[in-house]
């Protein structure tokens, strides 16, 4: 599948998320003979998995041909009140039953867009691809949490094939409160980044700030002014303020509090 166009399969996906992957199990599917490194990598670094598993995200690795998660952090109970072991066992159906009825269907068409783009990516190309999305999600004690995935292709199959994504929830409820939900997918092989959200489903370029103007942003974030950052960086207060306006234009953010949300969904921070 090394053409750009959208392959004839595409039809098979379906405005359900728990049949996202279903295009991708009618491929020719070469498995890795070794697990995928990550899966080793946790289970012989209990160092890692503390880390995971105490972070202020939850991880997981889903596997995309059986719908399973390979891993979950065990912070899904501290931050949804499910144990870990459910998501494991339920896969991808269980999420899909915590979704907020109103945020079900716009999920479901806008990964849906991300998904078809990424079938039309280069089978070499799609390692470098990561997306984002934000919905909610129903907790245990019957109330949502707005979650912004974040997650990548994290292993292809010898024939392109996406076997593996890497992915993390966010909690935004506090940085997000307008209904509208944005997705977008970015590729760090050569830095295109499409924006779609649930009210313009179709994806649109992106302007893509530069790595200065990402390291100046997570500066920003960090509470560091002008003058802090020059000097951080070593270059001029003139550069840094051509960097700050720049970076107004591309991202249409006029405050700080707006800059840090759009870094944190565009997974600059």
């Amino acid at each position: 599948m090394e053409t750009s166009s959208i392959p004839p399969f595409s039809h098979l996906l379906t405005d359900t998320v728990v049949n996202l992957p279903s295009s991708w199990q009618t491929q020719p599917y070469t498995w890795q003979p070794e697990e995928t490194g990550l899966e080793n990598l946790i289970r012989s670094n209990p160092a890692l998995e503390l880390f995971l598993n105490a972070g202020p995200c939850i991880s997981w690795l889903w596997q995309v041909r059986s719908g399973k998660y390979s891993f979950m952090s065990t912070n899904a109970g501290t931050i949804l009140g499910y144990a870990s072991s459910s998501f494991i066992k339920g896969g991808v159906s269980f999420t899909r039953n915590l979704f907020h009825p109103d945020d079900t269907a716009p999920v479901a068409k806008l990964m849906r867009k991300i998904w078809v783009y990424l079938m039309a990516v280069p089978a070499h190309e799609r390692e470098s691809c990561q997306f984002s999305c934000d919905y909610r999600l129903r907790k245990a004690d019957g109330s949502y949490v707005r979650l912004l995935e974040q997650s990548r292709v994290f292993q292809t199959d010898t024939q392109g094939n996406i076997t593996h994504i890497f992915g993390v929830w966010t909690d935004i409820s506090h940085w997000k409160k307008n209904e509208i939900l944005t997705a977008s997918i970015q590729s760090s092989e050569n830095g295109n980044c499409l924006v779609c959200t649930s009210v313009d489903t179709q994806l649109q370029p992106q302007h893509t700030v530069s790595k200065r103007e990402q390291e100046v942003i997570k500066l920003i974030a960090e509470g560091l002014n002008s003058q802090e950052i020059a000097d951080r960086l070593g270059i001029s207060f003139h550069t840094i303020t051509t960097h700050r306006n720049n970076i107004r234009e591309k991202t249409n953010c006029r405050k700080v509090s707006e800059l840090i949300r759009y870094a944190i969904h565009n997974g600059m921070i």
